[in-house]
């Protein structure tokens, strides 16, 4: 089950920054941060309120503080990378952010990676650099070197750490 609900989240992420591309054309990228917290509220207070109601440890709130305050800086920087450059230049590095997901598990969780999902890494990564080469023929190096005149993206790369 977990694998349709992860492709659902995939399509999902792929409308969501769809939408946020054209919005971003007529507001600015604070805006667009600030709705994307506020108008779910309803929704997520109805389900907080079909929960089982639980005793929340104090780790809870520290860590859903600290959570919110940098998700949010992160949300308003992409969404500002996005406004001002092309998705297709920015987006390949959800790609990477996979791989800081696993080292920061391995640091911080104690979690172990199989050789198969360091494989996969690998792969993700390749493909993810395969296909900008592929958008230009100006050589292997290009995206790197397109990285390196764009600050926007410059801007985006830290959000996955």
């Amino acid at each position: 089950m977990w694998f349709w609900f992860a492709l659902a989240s995939a399509f999902g992420g792929a409308i969501s920054t769809s939408l946020r591309k054209i919005t971003l054309g007529q507001i600015d990228a604070s805006v667009l941060t600030w709705a994307n917290f506020v108008f779910p509220i309803p929704l997520l207070a109805v389900m907080t309120l079909c929960s089982p109601i639980k005793v929340v440890p104090i780790q809870f709130w520290v860590a859903a503080t600290a959570s919110g305050i940098i998700f949010t800086f992160s949300d308003i920087i992409t969404n500002r990378s996005l406004k001002n450059s092309r998705v297709s230049r920015i987006d390949p590095f959800s790609a990477v952010g996979v791989l800081f997901i696993y080292l920061l598990s391995l640091i911080f969780l104690d979690e172990r990676i199989s050789g198969v999902a360091v494989g996969g890494l690998v792969l993700i990564i390749i493909g993810s650099y395969t296909l900008n080469v592929s958008r230009g023929n100006k050589g292997i190096l290009q995206p790197v070197k397109s990285l390196a005149k764009d600050r926007l993206v410059l801007l985006y790369i830290p959000l996955f750490l």
